[in-house]
């Protein structure tokens, strides 16, 4: 009972329990997996790790360009964190194995306090924070890699916990972590904080321009420039990005091609294309494409109505005040509004802003990864559906029934 009575502090421990018990299942199953056998490495992280290694011997890779390269594009945080991890008598590799653990367990963390500030049901918390993990234990590139792109889950919802509760201080520095890990998702949070000063109210939008509203969005703005410049004035000594003329002519672009941006069709390539779509690769409509399945763009469609409709399906909620959700839940719809631009930049400054994930992208040299918008769509979609109606009612009849 205590799980599903609204503002319950038992049922909020009990729920914060579960979401942390489960957030474990993933990243153990991952290090047994690991440290099974020696020189077992995530394939990402290779590329990030071994010239790490120069720390231990500097006789190693000298000269080497492969390894100048991945030194210039790892992000600073990344480096300073296995370095004092290297200090301590952690070496890379093994940090890598066992960093997925606590980047698991701060994602369901702040999941799950999210969803009780918007909505204070245990239940719904845990929901919110079991989908969102699963999500991220469906592809080893997510949480499971420990690369820099690992990091952008749980600071970018540490963003969003800091933004619900409008802690300045607390959101100038979820940002500048942001940066220093992963500037990519930056990019994301200063278009929430610019959205931020839309405030809902019985269906309406208007520009809260006081300073109460305004002193969150400056500081976390702030930090995202100081920490965006030096990405922005420094290129790493390498040449211009590949333009989007050259990788129209370049078969590795094409479908089928090492690194396939431009598909069979557009609604391919847009909505369900792994480098260049709007919808993430683990939803399936991609494979359904890939496999020749008639359905294939009816699945496309849905898919992204789904991605529109629930977190606008929220935010009406959450300017009801009878509905029983607070106001700080359009955020979600912030989300989706941001990602959506940096999706739609990304494509009008074709390799400019971004790159394919086998590359490099956005922002000169970060390093490779994701478009922005899949961060939005795919890590904030699953903890904003835990509020959805059909999946709650679902939840409290059976899941919370037969919890651990």
């Amino acid at each position: 009972d205590a799980l599903v009575q609204p503002g319950s502090r038992r049922g909020f421990g009990i729920g914060l329990v579960l979401a942390l018990c489960y957030a474990t299942l993933p990243p153990v199953e991952a290090m047994l997996q690991a440290f099974s056998q020696p020189f077992t490495v995530q394939d990402d992280a290779r590329q990030f790790l071994f010239w790490m290694q120069q720390w231990r011997d500097p006789a190693l890779f000298v000269g080497d360009p492969i390894a100048e390269y991945f030194q210039a594009v790892t992000p600073f945080g990344f480096k300073a964190m296995h370095w004092l991890l290297d200090i301590l008598g952690l070496e890379p590799f093994t940090a890598n194995k066992l960093l997925p653990l606590p980047l698991f367990l701060a994602t369901a963390y702040f999941s799950y306090r999210i969803a009780w500030l918007i909505y204070p049901v245990a239940a719904i918390g845990v929901a919110a924070s079991w989908f969102t993990c699963f999500f991220l234990s469906l592809i080893d590139q997510s949480l499971l890699s420990a690369v820099p792109r690992a990091f952008a889950v749980p600071l970018f919802l540490w963003f969003l916990f800091a933004c619900v509760r409008r802690r300045v201080l607390a959101i100038a520095a979820a940002c500048l972590a942001q940066g220093l890990f992963y500037p990519l998702i930056a990019l994301i949070s200063a278009g929430v904080l610019g959205l931020s000063v839309l405030h809902w109210e019985a269906g309406r939008a208007r520009l809260a321009l006081d300073r109460k509203s305004l002193a969150p969005v400056a500081a976390g703005l702030i930090a995202i420039v100081a920490v965006l410049l030096p990405y922005l004035l420094n290129t790493g000594g390498y040449g211009p990005v590949v333009s989007a003329t050259e990788a129209a002519q370049t078969p590795a672009f094409q479908n089928g091609g090492r690194s396939a941006f431009f598909l069979g069709s557009g609604i391919e390539t847009y909505l369900c294309g792994a480098r260049a779509g709007f919808l993430p690769v683990e939803w399936g409509c991609g494979e359904a494409f890939r496999q020749g399945l008639s359905f294939a763009p009816f699945l496309a469609a849905l898919l992204f109505i789904f991605v529109l409709a629930t977190p606008i399906g929220l935010a009406i909620k959450a300017t009801n005040s009878a509905s029983g959700y607070a106001p700080q839940g359009a955020i979600f719809l912030a989300v989706i509004g941001a990602g959506g631009f940096w999706f739609v930049a990304a494509h009008v400054m074709l390799f400019e802003l971004h790159l394919p994930a086998a590359t490099c992208s956005t922002l000169c040299a970060p390093p490779p990864g994701l478009p922005a918008h899949y961060f939005s769509a795919r890590y904030c979609l699953p903890l904003a559906a835990g509020f959805a109606p059909k999946i709650r009612a679902a939840f409290l009849s059976s899941a919370v029934s037969h919890s651990f």
